[in-house]
């Protein structure tokens, strides 16, 4: 099929049998940012960040092997829904020196006044999502109700009014529980940059900090000053897996922590090791080599080796990430499931 087709089936298939494992149907609709509605937020809890060089069609694949089960999925029709957040390619060649200058920007002073759009756009998108996530009851009308229920979800109803013109409105709970990101290579980049955007220092110098450190530091240094932020814009009801991201792990989930977004980790809340929360093929040069994330100097080496396969989706280590297993972020089974994940229960 020609990938860039809005709609077609996703086929697994065992890689050394090739049995096949999984089929399913989908349909891809896009839109700009400026046109998401509030019934689009409202209506998706699974997002997925895919990489650059990737057609839509290629981001539904990452999404849907990386995600696992999804949340708003009517079950009598098996039909689910989730949001992939696209950073537009221009080419294998101009992506790559995109990638490696959001990395170099990082590293400045004054940095976060430095990104591209692809990212000033993931920061927007975070934003907003959080400020919905935090919106306690929601008046719609009847079509955004009817919106919700097409999609398996039935909002408790506060209260009921019409207005002059004989138009009902229904005031509901905010029916997001739970927020799950799964980000793929510089999708997590993208969400990294995000995280420290949105956090809010309380003092003086962590504001300072905030503006002038390079962004790679920005959010240790105002840990630091600060200690662990008390204001988190996601309060602990969003989950991230990263996959294959050149992002370094440790600096990735401490911005995730800033904002209360919770990333698999081992270790105490002041020394969490969160390697869990983002998994890494062997010998994939884009985390392992732009991140900093190899474990050692023979990986560091396979990873140089592997640069050439990075355009071969068949051979190449950053392709075909797939979820960690059905215990972790992936089997997704219930908001109390995952909340006993957050807190180390058995």
């Amino acid at each position: 099929q020609n990938k860039n087709l809005d709609k077609g089936q996703l086929i697994i298939r065992d890689r050394v049998t090739g049995v096949e494992k999984f089929r399913t149907e989908f349909s891809l609709s896009s839109k700009d940012l400026q046109d998401m509605t509030l019934i689009d937020y409202l209506g998706t809890s699974d997002t997925s960040n895919h990489g650059i060089n990737n057609t839509s069609a290629e981001g539904y694949r990452n999404g849907r092997t990386q995600l696992g089960n999804l949340q708003n999925i009517d079950e009598s029709t098996n039909e689910g829904r989730f949001i992939i957040n696209s950073a537009p390619s221009h080419g294998v060649i101009p992506d790559a020196i995109e990638n490696n200058y959001n990395t170099i920007v990082g590293l400045l002073p004054f940095g976060r006044y430095l990104k591209t759009g692809n990212v000033i756009a993931g920061n927007e998108f975070r934003s907003t999502q959080a400020e919905v996530y935090n919106i306690s009851n929601i008046t719609v009308d009847q079509e955004q109700l009817n919106q919700l229920r097409l999609q398996n979800i039935n909002p408790t109803i506060i209260s009921q009014s019409t207005n002059s013109s004989g138009k009902e409105f229904y005031n509901i709970d905010n029916p997001l529980e739970l927020l799950r990101f799964a980000d793929h290579s510089n999708g997590v980049d993208r969400d990294h940059y995000a995280f420290q955007d949105l956090y809010q220092p309380n003092t003086t110098l962590g504001k300072i900090i905030k503006v002038v450190s390079p962004p790679v530091i920005a959010g240790w240094l105002m840990n630091k000053v600060e200690g662990d932020p008390q204001n988190k814009v996601f309060n602990g009801g969003a989950f991230i897996q990263a996959y294959g991201g050149s992002t370094g792990t440790q600096r990735l989930g401490n911005s995730a922590n800033n904002v209360g977004v919770w990333m698999d980790h081992t270790g105490s809340a002041n020394n969490a090791k969160y390697k869990l929360g983002h998994t890494i093929n062997s010998g994939d040069p884009i985390p392992n080599l732009m991140g900093w994330n190899f474990k050692g100097s023979q990986e560091f080496v396979e990873s140089l080796r592997n640069v050439p396969k990075l355009g071969n989706s068949k051979i190449s280590p950053h392709s075909s990430y797939n979820c960690p297993g059905i215990s972790s972020f992936c089997g997704y089974k219930g908001f109390d499931e995952l909340k006993r994940i957050q807190q180390n229960q058995p």
